[in-house]
């Protein structure tokens, strides 16, 4: 190392610097250090910060260079917040190291240009960085500097697509520690809208250009609100190299008028600004308002300054020769304004070019505007360009342009919408519009404007000409060459004081100037106008004045005399000339309104006694125009007041009615009259120094008083009642200058305050308001009181100025107590005073609070349920009380901290005041658990209806997304209150807080508050409160969980053996297992590894923490674990479902300490038992079986095995407990696969079957509801009444309680729940038209209504099911459904997803009438790739590789029982027939017509709770010709005797399947079926070959003759219900039946049925 040298600074470290030997110094960022010595890159010194000397690396450092003395003192002042660094200053750090990682992964992506993009930032970033870490910033600098790194953070975020974080109002990341809970909710809220405002605004870019054409409904606010727009100058680039003058002004487009001055921008020679020091930067131009703004221009005429005629080679002249220079015009630039640039713009800077055009010919100048806009060849754009910059701002934002106070003002040219009483303008606008000089043909016409008095001398500085800095005296216009007709529309404002205004006259001289330099101007004549004639002033009219001849040897004031003698030399003389002007005024000093004048003069009617004319002047005041009268609304009330104090009572009735008349109308149109109101008040009563007005305005609260009174009290005279609710509507109005006037009093005359006779009349008054509400008629006394009702929050803030607050509590309880329940209206009203008076001054004051806070939250109790308004509304007044709460906390904290130990001045209580405060505030708090979770409850109920509803309009569902995200909002803001309650409270607060909690009790539940509380934080954690990327929020909520749960277990503790409470322990417990298994919390499963480490960095693993106090509180229990443990085994077990060792150890630690404590009391675990298996279930369904196989069992074996006496048992547990789960995981592999429903269905009854023989009853209920729901989401009714069944057998006619686990019941006895359960099995198998079972069962529950709970009642409702039942069997049709055989065939089914079907053959059951094309559809679907056949399979496909399917119709083997009785129960034979040829050769195939039957036997009869059945034994048997012959005859008969059964009682209904029946008989046997069973069985020769067969002949004969019988009596029952249409179609069947009986009668006279 080389030599040190003497290097005596300071400076201040930019980095952290971690030592590496002992003689180095640590550093953190922003520490200053003290340097002595230099060594190449090290330095030694001190930090004065740790006050450690050591060596540190010289580029870690920031020299300081000023003075060492001025550094102390520096650091010892102003600057000495940098010794603990800037929290933006380590985010910046952060957000680096974390762009570098993202910057790594895109170079390994190979993504170069995104890489690229973020280094310029990273680097921006360090540079920032390094300025703030200066100590010479100014706190400006340092804010400006913190915003543009913020500004920097989260675009580049945006751009990363890094979700950027929460921050302060002070620009910090809001945490915890530095932001409570409800104001982080708040940022979060706003954070979301801003978001969701970004999409919508890209949603819309993205749409059609024509959706921008549609016009936007503006918003009455919106319409009131106004701009200010900043312009600043830049540049401009033009070829004429001359001075110039700009004129700014904006332009009307829709009304095509220019709407403020023009203001004049000089520029020298080389296009720069001629300026002093004192010259503005930018002009302001004033009230622009917001539904304007789309027609709005902005207008800059160009002139330039110098010769008539421009010369480009002339000797140039300084700007300030005496030679005249004329203005000249140039060009015009304009910018059309719009919605889109508004938004550009808004609250801050752009820089625009504006296209600067040149007219072909100076007479256009004065249109070009239009011509522009019209794209019109005669101005054209010459690549001249205007630069300037724009600021819109929000005019009640204007205090955040810092450069306004170096800005001139540019005058809009009408007053602004909104005008104070305490704003006064009184300005003349002149618009010179154009003259007419073809009389005295003067050519390069100038005019030059002054102002002069009654004596004709100029009246200095009364003219400005857009400059509202530079006054001037006299003003010159441009000039157009040659014009005869010149058109200027040059804008002037005039501004004198009233009485220099009365006498004043305008004077114009008119003057030739010419083309040279060179000569002089001449005057050739002059026109004037008095300002005031005939005692009005100028306004709104356009005016030609005469130009009279200019004579040389005159005075020019000659005009001015009043008379001249005709035959006078010195007659001036009018010429035919005329100058064409404009005037407007603008002033709240002179009135022009008729009826304002009349008004004004009313101290002459009044001393004439003519009070009828007075009071008509009062009417017509009411009746102008809005914008006409405001600006004179202070003189209005002046006068008003002044009529009162002078008058009396003589007149008092009539100035109230129309003072109440006039703000009536006013407010009716005008939403900031409160704002005027309130400027008047503060103005006429504070500022103001007449004390004339003074002392007749503190008087005035008596009249106002006196009428109120008087009204109130004569509320049921109809005239009156009028009068009276017009005053109630502005009756806040009315308390605010009452109140004001009594202040006034007291200020000029402290002794008024003595004076008792406003309280008296004061309390009078507020107990005739409170009388009022005891009143219900006459009708329309409702509606005064909802007013009284809406105006009440500011009338109590206005007599806290006058009264102590206990009395106007007191004053709104009884108004309160005096409205009578069941009062819509009024309710409503009084829960929106709530919502203002919790919000408002009252709870500023911790004295306040005690008294408000107990009525406050006694009204809430009394009405949160009420409406489903009233819980948006009582959350309000929750989250309102505790951020009032809250604030004044924070308040006293602050107060504490400073030097002096005094509060502030309202909260200046002394340490044992201060704790009964704190009591009083926590106590109420208390009750905020209960009343929040009501709350969230009735929230939640209307959310889960919304969610419910089925069939909408388009509308409705718009309607019910706006409704949805409403309840979600609140359902968040429900939540953030309870947990900010919790999070701002210090641990004795808030241990005292939890202590009230457990002592307070609802009304309306048993529980204590503590158990809602714990209640309630569990459920907050199952709803989803927040969205899932809101990660930040989630670990904030979390953390004041785990903050409530360390502070309840003091008061769990607490609790003795006779105040144990196990409901509250197992809230608990279920909390806290709850709060270890969120989702959120599971950091393992975060897929980035720097957001892992960043939230164990930050809250560290909050599961860990929650685990161990679950283990130390299951110790603490002792013996009342045996109550607990059924809840608590399957949550304990849950936790080694994780993803974490350490939680996972303490679950089995939890469980195996159960199952010893559980067998040190009984002997036994079978609690433990029990409640394991739901575990497992949610572990299989999770996927977690490995977790069990890897971690539960290895752990449960080494425990059971280290302990003798459970070791045997143990083992048999989990034995048993491994053949469940491997049922289970069975049925798991099911539950994803789609089509195979069969196969789902058949695993949930093993696995049912399975713990029914290993008697583990308490589960199959679980199964149970798991068939029955795959049952009904296949609509398949009788299958899902047969599995209710099942449930039902298990259940016992007893009082044995059955836990509310499954189909959604509550907690309940056996008996409850199998009344319901089987009442739901009868509903559905009355659906599914399975009768005969609904009936059976149906039964059961009457003989126990009947005989065992004798409930006559119920028993009534079961025989009327009973009858509904058998109503429905005899009248009902039934359709039955088809069967199936199918068989699966081939190596295909090896795989173990397809349960035992390799080789087997089952039974289907299908739909109504399915055929079997339709079912072979549905099996491809189920088995794609097989092969489907109809045929036995081969050998081949029986060994092959591949799936073959076998597919049949079947049918159920007892048809004859089936039709004779119409049951479909009980079947377990099904029969499929084979029909098949032995001789071919024969010629009638019916005499060798054999039939193969196949019965199939089947394990279970259907119906089932299946809907397929293995076969499990098959029958063969061959039918002969004969026999098949004799079967299909007699089944036939069957079917039609059925069905001609069936329409004798039903002939209403659709007959078709009769006719089909009989058309089907006759036309078979007519067409040659029937007639071959007689050419091949009635023959001799048949007998002969087969003389055995003589008695199925027989038969055959009796079956045909039987037929005969049935189809004659079926035809005459179908000739009965046949309609005309279809009797074509019946006297075919009836002819062909007559030609049947004719053929067969030979071979059917011989029988004798009776014989046989």
């Amino acid at each position: 190392m080389g030599d040190w040298r003497k290097y005596e600074k300071y400076g201040v470290s930019l980095y952290h610097f971690v030592p590496e030997s002992l003689n180095q110094l640590p550093l953190q960022i922003g520490d200053y250090v003290e340097i002595k010595e230099q060594c190449l890159g090290w330095f030694r010194g001190k930090c004065i910060n740790s006050g450690r000397v050591g060596l540190f690396p010289v580029n870690f450092i920031e020299v300081i260079e000023e003075e060492i003395d001025s550094i102390v003192e520096v650091m010892k002042s102003e600057f000495h917040f940098y010794l603990k660094v800037d929290p933006i200053i380590l985010e910046i750090e952060s957000v680096v190291q974390e762009w570098r990682l993202i910057m790594f992964h895109l170079f390994k992506e190979k993504k170069i240009e995104e890489v690229n993009a973020i280094i310029p930032q990273i680097k921006n970033l360090l540079g920032l960085r390094k300025t703030m870490l200066k100590p010479h910033l100014s706190k400006e600098n340092l804010i400006a500097l913190k915003n543009e790194v913020i500004k920097t953070i989260e675009e580049e975020n945006k751009y990363l697509k890094i979700p950027n974080t929460l921050r302060t109002p002070k620009g910090w990341i809001a945490k915890d520690d530095n932001t409570n809970f409800l104001d982080y909710y708040q940022l979060y809220k706003k954070a979301q809208e801003k978001k969701q405002k970004e999409q919508e605004k890209q949603k819309e870019e993205i749409q059609d250009e024509d959706l921008d054409e549609i016009p936007k409904e503006i918003s009455k606010e919106e319409q009131e609100l106004s701009y200010s727009l900043f312009l600043e100058f830049k540049s401009v680039l033009i070829q004429i190299k001359e001075p110039l003058i700009l004129l700014f002004s904006l332009y009307n487009t829709e009304k095509e008028v220019f709407i403020t001055e023009e203001y004049p921008l000089y520029l020298d020679e080389n296009h720069k600004p001629i300026t002093d020091p004192d010259s503005p930067k930018f002009v302001e131009f004033q009230d622009i308002m917001h539904q304007d703004i789309d027609n709005h221009q902005l207008i800059c005429k160009i002139f330039r300054i110098g010769d008539m005629v421009f010369k480009e080679k002339k000797i140039k002249r300084k700007f300030e020769e005496k030679t005249p220079k004329y203005q000249r015009p140039v060009g015009l630039s304009s910018l059309q304004f719009s919605s889109n640039l508004l938004t550009g713009y808004k609250n801050r800077t752009q820089e625009l070019v504006m296209k600067i055009f040149v007219p072909q010919q100076e007479v256009f100048f004065p249109i070009m505007n239009e011509l522009i806009s019209e794209e019109d060849p005669r101005v054209f754009h010459d690549n001249e360009y205007l630069t300037i910059k724009l600021t819109l701002q929000p005019k009640k934002e204007l205090d955040l342009f810092p450069d306004r106070n170096i800005s001139t003002q540019t005058r809009n040219m009408k007053l602004p919408q909104l005008v104070l009483p305490s704003q006064f303008f009184n300005d003349l606008f002149l618009t010179i519009k154009s003259g007419a000089f073809h009389t005295s043909k003067t050519k390069n016409i100038k005019i030059e404007m002054e102002i002069r008095n009654e004596k004709g001398d100029v009246i200095p500085n009364g003219i400005f000409a857009g400059d509202q800095l530079k006054p001037t005296s006299k003003w010159e216009s441009v000039i157009y060459y040659h014009r005869l007709d010149p058109i200027y529309n040059s804008f002037i404002r005039i501004n004198l004081p009233l009485h220099l205004l009365r006498e004043a006259h305008l004077f114009f001289t008119l003057l030739s100037c010419p083309n040279e330099p060179k000569k002089p101007e001449k005057i050739f004549g002059y026109c004037y106008k008095y300002i005031y004639e005939n005692g009005v002033i100028l306004n709104q009219n356009d005016e030609n004045l005469t130009v009279y001849k200019h004579q040389a040897k005159l005075d020019p004031k000659i005009y001015l005399k009043q008379t001249i003698s005709a035959n006078s030399k010195t007659k001036i003389s009018p010429t035919k000339d005329t100058l064409n002007v404009n005037y407007n005024l603008c002033s709240t000093i002179i009135p022009q309104i008729p009826e304002l004048i009349s008004f004004l003069n009313w101290r002459q009617l009044i001393n004439m006694n003519d009070l009828k004319s007075f009071s008509n002047i009062m009417n017509n005041i009411t009746s102008v125009n809005l914008n006409e009268i405001l600006p004179f609304i202070g003189i209005i009330f002046d006068n008003l007041f002044e009529i009162v104090s002078e008058y009396g009572e003589k007149i008092q009735k009539t100035i109230f009615d129309g003072f109440i008349e006039i703000i009536t109308s006013i407010e009716s149109q005008l939403q900031s009259f409160k704002i005027i109101l309130k400027d008047y008040i503060n103005d006429r009563f504070f500022i103001q120094q007449d004390e004339n007005k003074k002392k007749y305005l503190s008087k005035i609260y008596t009249w106002f008083i006196q009428q109120l009174l008087g009204y109130i009290e004569n509320y049921d005279n109809e005239e009156t009642g009028v009068q009276m609710r017009k005053a109630i509507k502005e009756m806040g109005y009315l308390f605010e200058l009452i109140i004001n006037s009594r202040m006034l009093e007291i200020k000029i005359d402290p002794k008024a305050v003595q004076d008792m006779k406003f309280d008296q009349d004061m309390i009078q008054l507020l107990e005739t308001i409170n009388r009022l509400f005891q009143r219900l008629k006459p009708e329309w006394i409702n509606g005064a009181q909802v007013l009284i009702l809406k105006k009440l929050y500011p009338i109590t803030v206005e007599l806290t100025k006058v009264f102590d607050i206990t009395m106007i509590i007191a004053f709104m309880d009884s108004i309160f107590q005096s409205i009578s329940e069941g009062r819509k209206e009024l309710d409503a009203e009084k829960m929106n005073f709530l919502i203002e008076f919790s919000n408002g001054v009252f709870m500023d004051s911790a004295k306040s609070q005690c008294v408000i806070l107990p009525l406050l939250l006694k009204r809430v109790e009394e009405n949160i349920l009420a409406s489903e308004e009233n819980i948006a509304k009582s959350t309000t007044i929750l989250r309102n009380i505790l951020v009032k709460i809250q604030n004044l906390s924070e308040q006293q904290i602050d107060a504490q901290n400073q030097e002096t130990n005094q509060m502030p001045n309202e909260i200046m209580i002394g340490f044992l005041e201060k704790e009964e405060i704190l009591k009083i505030q926590l106590t109420g708090l208390a009750q905020f658990p209960s009343l929040l979770m009501l709350a969230f409850r009735e929230n939640n109920s209307f959310l889960n209806e919304i969610s419910q509803a089925k069939e909408m309009g388009e509308e409705q569902k718009l309607q019910e997304i706006d409704l949805i995200k409403e309840k979600n909002d609140l359902k968040e803001e429900i939540v953030s209150i309870l947990l900010s309650m919790f999070h701002f409270l210090e641990f004795s607060s808030l241990d005292y807080l939890l202590g009230a909690i457990a002592e307070t009790y609802s009304r309306r539940s048993p529980k204590s508050s503590l158990f809602e509380l714990f209640e309630f934080l569990t459920e907050s954690r199952k709803n989803k409160i927040y969205p899932k990327d809101a990660q930040e929020i989630q670990l904030f909520h979390y953390s004041i969980i785990l903050k409530i749960i360390r502070r309840s277990i003091n008061i769990l503790l607490a609790q003795t053996d006779e105040n144990y409470q196990k409901d509250l322990w197992l809230k608990f417990f279920l909390l806290c297992v709850n709060f270890i298994n969120a989702n959120d919390l599971q950091i393992e499963l975060l897929p980035n590894y720097t957001t892992q480490l960043n939230i164990l960095d930050s809250k560290g693993d909050m599961r860990q923490e929650a685990a161990n106090i679950v283990r130390r509180m299951w110790k603490i229990c002792g013996d009342n674990r045996l109550d607990l443990m059924p809840d608590l085994i399957d949550p304990f077990l849950s936790l080694i479902l994780l993803d974490n060792s350490r939680l996972q150890r303490i679950g089995l630690e939890l469980y195996y300490e159960t199952i010893v404590f559980e067998f040190s009391k009984t002997g036994d675990f079978a609690t433990v038992e029990q409640n394991t298996l739901g575990i497992v279930d949610k572990a299989m369904k999770k996927g977690n079986y490995n977790k069990f196989e890897k971690i539960f069992f290895p752990y449960m074996i080494d425990k059971f095995q280290n302990n003798f006496e459970l070791e045997k048992k143990g083992k048999f547990f989990l034995d048993q407990l491994k053949e469940i789960i491997a049922q289970i995981f069975l049925l798991r592999k099911y539950q994803d696969l789609q089509g195979l429903e069969d196969e789902k269905s058949e695993a949930i009854i093993r696995l049912i079957e399975f713990l029914r023989k290993k008697k583990q009853y308490f589960m199959i209920p679980r199964y149970i509801r798991m068939l029955y729901n795959l049952n009904q989401q296949f609509n398949n009714s009788i299958e899902s009444g047969n599995t209710l069944l099942l449930y039902s057998e298990l259940l016992s006619w007893s009082s044995k309680k059955i836990e509310p686990k499954e189909f959604g019941f509550p907690r309940e006895i056996s008996t409850e729940r199998k009344q319901k359960i089987i009442k739901l099995a009868v509903d559905c198998l009355n659906q599914g038209k399975s009768w005969e079972t609904a009936i059976k069962y149906n039964r059961e529950l009457s003989s126990y209504f009947e005989f065992t709970k004798f409930d006559y009642f119920n028993l009534q409702q079961s025989l009327r099911k009973e009858l509904e039942l058998f109503r429905n069997l005899i009248n009902d049709s039934r359709v039955y459904p088809s069967y199936f055989r199918v068989g699966y065939y081939g190596k295909g089914f090896d795989d173990d997803k397809y349960i035992d079907l390799k080789d087997s053959e089952f039974v289907y059951k299908g739909e109504l009438l399915e055929r079997v094309s339709e079912f072979i559809e549905k099996i491809k679907l189920k088995y794609p790739g097989s092969i489907i056949g109809t045929d036995d399979p081969s050998q081949e496909q029986r060994e092959g590789e591949g799936m073959y399917i076998q597919v049949a119709a079947l049918t159920p083997s007892s048809m004859d029982e089936l039709f004779k009785t119409g049951k479909n129960t009980n079947i377990n034979v099904f029969l499929y027939s084979k029909p098949f040829r032995k001789d071919k050769s024969l010629k009638n195939e019916f005499k060798d017509l054999w039939l193969r039957n196949e019965y199939l036997i089947l394990e279970e009869p259907f119906p089932n709770v299946r809907r397929r059945l293995r076969s499990v034994e098959k029958k063969i048997k061959i039918l002969t010709p004969i026999q098949n012959a004799v079967n299909t005859t007699e089944n036939k008969n069957i079917e039609l005797i059925n069905k001609i059964s069936y329409y004798k009682t039903h002939q209403n209904e659709n007959f078709n399947p009769l006719t089909m029946s009989l058309n089907g008989v006759i036309d078979a046997a007519v067409n040659g079926g029937v007639l071959k069973y007689q050419q091949a069985f009635f023959v001799d020769e048949y007998l002969l070959e087969s003389p055995n067969d003589e008695h199925l002949v027989v038969r055959l004969k009796l079956a045909l003759k039987k037929q005969q019988e049935v189809v004659e009596e079926g035809l005459k029952l179908h000739n009965v219900l046949v309609s005309d249409e279809f009797r074509p179609l019946h006297s075919k069947l009836t002819k062909m039946f007559r030609e049947l009986k004719r053929q067969l009668a030979p071979s059917l006279t011989s029988l004798n049925l009776i014989d046989f």
